[in-house]
């Protein structure tokens, strides 16, 4: 069954100067930082320009501007963009392509950052479970995901629409542990299944022994 939905990604990302990430952005906004500068050293052909004559249609009349940082690093490998098409590719449409993968990770809490000791992206590894909404359900962390977490998360994402009775009657007795992105055995609900059996046991023997007590009768 398929149905069409609006999906709004809330998620924020951006490159301005001074600011390589939104982190940075909202530290210099915080902080009041003019990110207005000179221009960086062999950045663009300014330095030449500069010294053509006024009227020079490629004269540069200013050494101030807003400059973005460098490098910008862009993962064509990760975005599936053949190597050698970046150096002919259009450098914006590179920016956007990392810019809306940056939203998209904010969007649901991922947070990763370019090692470039060992030359690979360093990030947490988890799943995230969605509701038929687009909204985050659960997180489940880790490389190595017990089954049944995994399949109690997606029968509680999907508001009981897949599963079976057994499934909801294991999402009774575990809860989810957000600090550890886990499905544990709920103690309170524990002891309140455990009660109840008693109940139905006591009931059981009682009533079975005045059964037995009116058959002699």
């Amino acid at each position: 069954m398929s149905e069409d939905r609006d999906v709004a990604v809330v998620g924020m990302a951006c490159i301005f100067p001074g600011a390589a990430d939104l982190a940075s952005y909202w530290r210099n906004v915080a902080n009041g930082v003019d990110a207005i500068s000179e221009l960086p050293a062999g950045r663009w052909p300014g330095s030449r320009n500069l010294e053509l004559p006024a009227g020079h249609l490629a004269h540069i009349p200013c050494r101030r501007g807003g400059f973005v940082p460098t490098p910008l690093w862009f993962d064509a490998v990760r975005h599936r963009v053949m190597p050698s098409a970046v150096d002919h590719g259009d450098p914006d449409q590179f920016i956007v392509l990392e810019l809306m993968s940056r939203a998209l990770a904010d969007a649901v809490g991922f947070h990763y950052a370019w090692d470039g000791e060992r030359r690979e992206w360093a990030h947490v590894a988890a799943i995230f479970v969605l509701t038929p909404d687009g909204r985050v359900s659960r997180y489940l962390y880790g490389i190595d995901y017990a089954p049944r977490d995994v399949r109690l998360a997606l029968v509680e994402a999907s508001q009981n629409r897949i599963g079976t009775l057994a499934d909801q009657i294991l999402l009774f007795c575990y809860h989810y542990d957000p600090a550890t992105g886990k499905y544990g055995m709920a103690a309170l609900t524990s002891v309140r299944v455990a009660g109840l059996l008693t109940v139905v046991g006591l009931v059981t023997l009682v009533v079975g022994q005045l059964r037995r007590e009116n058959s002699k009768v």
